[in-house]
């Protein structure tokens, strides 16, 4: 086998950067464990169903990025990576789910939110309400990652004067939030995730009179994996941000639909 990933990735080596990692973890872990409860009786609604569906993404999450830092402690690199993956969508789709049911909310077409809410909770292709496609809660997650690096550009200007340091001579600049974005960590995990060359014949191959440079390649990119597995944890502060609003909701959803109740 293969000993890359086997070391500490850059962020692992960078206090602050750790940090602020265990943050994300632990306010990811209070939304998973949140109660649901409401300051009005909610019967005849979906609003208990809603609320559940929106903590099950920060349980699904949670789950995910205690299983990532098991299979890195134990050295399975490429296992961690597919769940990297797989959470990145998770946060997608939660995002894109809670942000749904705020502008369905402020809309105030009940029977519009409710087969919004059915779409998510339990559409088929096989029904006349559709699921939710993945690739929708992707583009809706690229535009508000990118809006999130741009806001902390503009705040603080690091990354811009960091990337002009580090740009090669010549080479065409390239924005923040491109540089940055979360969905590059998604397509590099996606390269690793099916069972292709690269994930299965360059990843496990016999290394026994394997060529130096080829292993070394090889190793790298393990390396380079383990830290993009661990920035798959990192993103799970917009799920966290993005649930944020579930603490109005119940009463925005009773303004809206409920005011004879």
């Amino acid at each position: 086998m293969l000993e890359g990933g086997q070391g500490p990735a850059t962020i692992e080596t960078l206090p602050l950067a750790m940090e602020r990692l265990s943050g994300i973890k632990a306010e990811l872990n209070s939304w998973a464990t949140t109660e649901i409860s409401f300051e009005f009786n909610p019967k005849g609604t979906h609003l208990f169903s809603i609320l559940e569906l929106a903590y099950g993404y920060a349980k699904r999450c949670d789950d995910f990025t205690r299983s990532i830092e098991s299979l890195i402690a134990s050295g399975h690199i490429v296992p961690a990576t597919i769940v990297g993956r797989a959470l990145i969508e998770t946060i997608a789709m939660g995002s894109f789910f809670i942000s749904e049911m705020d502008r369905l909310t402020a809309h105030g077409k009940l029977e519009n939110l409710e087969k919004r809410f059915t779409s998510f909770w339990g559409g088929s292709k096989q029904a006349a309400i559709k699921p939710v496609h993945v690739n929708d809660a992707l583009r809706h997650f690229e535009e508000v990652d990118a809006k999130y690096v741009r806001y902390l550009d503009e705040k603080y200007g690091v990354f811009t004067v960091l990337f002009k340091a580090l740009r090669k001579p010549g080479a065409e600049p390239e924005l923040p939030e491109q540089t940055l974005s979360a969905m590059k960590n998604y397509d590099f995990l996606s390269e690793i995730s099916h069972p292709n060359g690269l994930g299965v014949q360059f990843i496990y191959p016999y290394v026994d009179d394997m060529d130096g440079k080829i292993k070394a390649t090889a190793n790298a990119l393990l390396d380079r994996y383990r830290f993009q597995a661990l920035m798959a944890i990192f993103q799970c502060h917009h799920l966290n941000s993005a649930l944020e609003t579930t603490t109005t909701l119940p009463g925005r959803y009773r303004e809206a639909f409920m005011k004879d109740r």
